[in-house]
């Protein structure tokens, strides 16, 4: 199980790198088209606007199993440890039980996108629905882990970034 959890965060992290590296390159041809050409190119625009999707979805998940999302702990800081642990384990649960209970929602609502197409690239929208379908998959997943790691006693980061 360890091992492919292992993979998965390689291959969201890989994902993420790939989708910034394609949100850093719309965006400079945007600039460097508007700066050097009589016009620009209008698919960059939405292209970045969709990289920037695919980014999210394929990282959010990791910096919610690494603590890195932005936390209002402020009320936690003020329990024990014990606490703060149950009540950030709940926290995970409820988090992985609400991205479950809307998978199959978004799941249709990814669907529809099979029926339009982008303004300006001309895809399928669904390619960019299905990121909230992603985003809500890998959520579940990660907020489980993290919930069976305290469960379990081990070491988490409880809002602070793991190194």
């Amino acid at each position: 199980m360890k091992r492919i959890l292992s993979v998965l965060v390689i291959v969201c992290r890989l994902l993420v790198l790939a989708s910034m590296l394609v949100l850093m390159g719309s965006v400079t041809i945007q600039i460097l088209s508007r700066t050097f050409l009589p016009t620009s190119p209008i698919w960059t625009e939405e292209l970045t606007r969709y990289a920037l999707l695919y980014m999210v979805s394929f990282g959010v998940g990791l910096a919610l199993l690494t603590g890195d999302l932005v936390n209002v702990d402020l009320a936690l800081e003020l329990l024990s440890e014990r606490w703060r642990r149950w009540l950030t384990g709940l926290s995970l649960l409820l988090t992985a039980l609400f991205a479950a209970l809307v998978i199959k929602p978004a799941y249709d609502f990814a669907a529809i996108g099979a029926w339009q197409t982008s303004p300006s690239m001309g895809i399928s929208m669904s390619w960019v629905y299905y990121t909230m379908l992603v985003l809500l998959v890998l959520l579940c997943i990660f907020a489980l882990v993290a919930a069976v790691r305290i469960i379990r006693g081990e070491q988490v980061s409880l809002g602070k970034a793991e190194d």
